[in-house]
């Protein structure tokens, strides 16, 4: 079996009704990418589940996050996940990427 390429996608809300387009590609490439997603806040879960995502765990965390662009737990993902791509959705996206 062929391991899949990992990609960081990075997005500062995951996920608004303004950017359905991203949930769309994050469907249309999963059996070829395993995609996870980076986000200061997670939103509409309901209409847009992913469960392959990080963000950091409460409202100070979110703050710390937009503050200082960084979040110390996603350091731990990405020296496990060791990822092929990282992407950025947006110019604040890519702050925090």
């Amino acid at each position: 079996m062929i391991e899949k390429r990992r990609i960081a996608l990075f997005s500062t809300s995951f996920l608004p009704y303004s950017q359905t387009f991203i949930y769309d590609e994050l469907k249309a490439h999963s059996n070829k990418y395993e995609v996870t997603v980076f986000c200061k806040t997670r939103i509409n879960e309901d209409k847009f589940p992913y469960d392959n995502f990080y963000k950091p765990p409460n409202k100070m965390g979110e703050i710390f996050y937009q503050n200082r662009a960084y979040w110390p737990g996603f350091n731990k993902v990405f020296r496990e996940k060791k990822f092929d791509l990282i992407h950025a959705h947006f110019g604040t996206g890519a702050v925090y990427a």
